[in-house]
């Protein structure tokens, strides 16, 4: 390449995987098998622990600052003393000069009052500001650029969708422990939701429609406090309803293979990993009837109303779908990450025609 790209590793500071870093650690690893020897840099802060061992990226370990101030401060002072440009895949650029960023929704910008006060306020000037003078803006789904486009005035050629995937979790293996310590879920005779506290993922249809079926278990596992999500909720959380906190990608799949179906009831979504991740471990998947989920998932799994409670899950769980390889079969890790180096060489070419 004639320039310098510089991938953001602040990623290799995290210790839980959430869908954005996911599709971050994804596409670094299949770039790493389609680039020549040191084609792209990563750097990463010095305190970054279990980078892999990638055969084609440079790291370059720099600077011992942490999260934003790593990111806002010595990330860009690194890629501009080395005249690069960045490449941010996890929604958060710099300020100065963001280069090609990805946003993966504007959840925050359409639903303000879902999220901290702080928060909104902190996407609102990084999104602005990526959507003015970032190089190329990524994002995961048609629908996603729909939404920017709509938020944002920036010309519609700006926007490049490059999809998620599902092939990292044919690479996991099954860990059936949860089972021992929760005997009650029997094959078949539960369901499964995982997500966080933030409304958006409405986790209160999964608790209304738990109490209207007192024969199946309700199973609930992410990132959930859960005294304060019964007090939010201001909700009695029915006696069939069981929190496992966070599991490991192993325990997730074993319960996929179990589970009656794969209740997703979020509102707002850019792509939706859990749906697809379940998918390809063989689980029916029950989804909110959104514009997202229709141009991801088709016909593959079943749509609800997010805001009707008195469904009769044994009919809802009858209708037929199309087999998920359709889906499936649709979306590649490797085909992101080329169409990705695609968009890196061909502002590439153009940066070098612009300055000769």
């Amino acid at each position: 390449m004639k320039n310098k790209f510089i991938i953001n590793g602040k990623i290799f500071t995290k210790k839980y995987i959430s869908g954005v870093q996911r599709f971050t650690l994804e596409i670094i690893r299949e770039l790493d098998n389609i680039i020549d020897k040191d084609e792209i840099e990563i750097c990463v802060p010095k305190c970054a622990k279990n980078i892999p061992n990638y055969k084609n990226l440079k790291i370059v370990k720099y600077s011992r600052l942490r999260e934003i101030p790593w990111e806002q401060i010595a990330f860009p002072y690194y890629v501009a003393k080395n005249k690069g440009i960045s490449i941010n895949l996890g929604n958060v650029s710099p300020w100065i000069n963001p280069g090609i960023v990805c946003i993966h929704d504007v959840n925050c910008i359409r639903n303000p009052k879902n999220f901290q006060k702080r928060m909104v306020i902190w996407y609102r000037f990084l999104f602005k500001r990526a959507m003015k003078k970032a190089i190329k803006i990524i994002t995961v789904s048609d629908f996603c650029k729909r939404e920017m486009l709509d938020c944002y005035n920036i010309n519609e050629n700006k926007i490049v969708v490059i999809n998620n995937s599902w092939e990292h979790f044919s690479r996991i293996k099954v860990d059936d422990s949860i089972f021992s310590r929760y005997p009650q879920l029997k094959k078949e005779k539960f369901f499964f939701s995982i997500g966080t506290l933030t409304k958006h993922k409405n986790l209160e249809w999964v608790l209304k429609i738990a109490k209207e079926n007192p024969k199946y278990y309700f199973v609930i596992s992410g990132f959930v406090n859960i005294q304060k999500f019964k007090n939010e909720l201001d909700l009695e959380s029915p006696p069939n309803v069981i929190y496992l906190g966070y599991l490991s990608d192993e325990q997730v799949k074993a319960i996929y293979k179990k589970t009656t179906a794969l209740l997703f009831p979020s509102l707002y979504e850019g792509f939706g990993l859990p749906p697809i991740e379940a998918l390809s471990a063989g689980a029916k998947v029950v989804v909110a009837d959104i514009e997202c989920m229709h141009e991801i998932f088709e016909d593959t799994v079943l749509y609800i109303n997010p805001y009707q409670y008195n469904i009769d899950l044994d009919k809802l769980l009858n209708q037929e779908t199309a087999r998920p390889e359709k889906i499936l079969n649709k979306y590649s890790w490797r085909n992101s990450a080329q169409k990705l180096l695609n968009l890196i060489r061909e502002e590439d070419n153009k940066i070098y025609e612009d300055n000769n």
